[in-house]
């Protein structure tokens, strides 16, 4: 049986051997990070991640040469709680970028797991996820700064997996830009779609990274 020390090092050259996947993505470029932060919360839903935006920062700036890293969020009119997530990133070096939104509620939806701390199942409980109409979509947003505040960038990571960006990727490609693509396709169905995935020159996939990026 491994000692304990054993494994404490098994588990050390585990964790730098994605550091060095990771940075293998990157080759110094200058590089700026953009996140659809609707559609990567969908993501981690599905793919039960308790993902840490501060590791996620930490681990990428580490790995990279980054240049800066933008969320682009919907916020709800009096939503206390998305306004400390707000403050939180913009205390730890993200960009927010604000879209204000409208919600009609419709009746239920999916089942999808829900983060609570101290339930049981290691803090998660599901339930069926409310089925609203929310008018906050932020492609348009995260468009206009792909294109217009990343001219000197040279390496882009968008974190979604909507395939409305395959354009926006294609364009920056012409524009002698390198785009990847963060998601993941290990839910069913796959989240990232394929002509996204396809039209990105990487794709990284979530949960691959997830002992990098998951809080603790």
């Amino acid at each position: 049986m491994p000692t304990y020390e054993t494994d404490e090092e098994d588990y050390k050259h585990y964790m730098d051997s994605l550091r060095d996947q990771l940075k293998d993505y990157f080759d110094g470029g200058r590089t700026k990070i953009l996140i659809d932060h609707a559609n990567l919360e969908f993501s981690l839903k599905k793919l039960r991640f308790r993902f840490d935006y501060e590791k996620f920062r930490n681990e990428m700036k580490a790995s990279a040469n980054l240049r800066g890293i933008y969320c682009f969020v919907s916020v709800l009119p009096n939503d206390p709680k998305r306004g400390k997530f707000v403050s939180f990133l913009e205390y730890n070096g993200y960009r927010v970028i604000r879209k204000d939104a409208k919600s009609t509620y419709m009746g239920e939806g999916e089942t999808l797991p829900i983060l609570e701390e101290g339930a049981t199942e290691g803090g998660w409980r599901s339930e069926p996820e409310p089925l609203r109409r929310i008018k906050g979509n932020v492609d348009v947003e995260l468009t206009i700064y792909a294109l217009e505040h990343c001219r000197l960038a040279d390496h882009i990571v968008i974190l979604s997996g909507d395939g409305d960006f395959r354009m926006l990727v294609e364009q920056l490609q012409k524009n002698g830009k390198e785009v990847t693509v963060m998601s993941t396709a290990r839910t069913q169905p796959s989240v990232v779609a394929d002509e996204l995935r396809r039209q990105a020159d990487n794709f990284i996939e979530l949960d691959e990274f997830r002992p990098l990026f998951e809080k603790l």
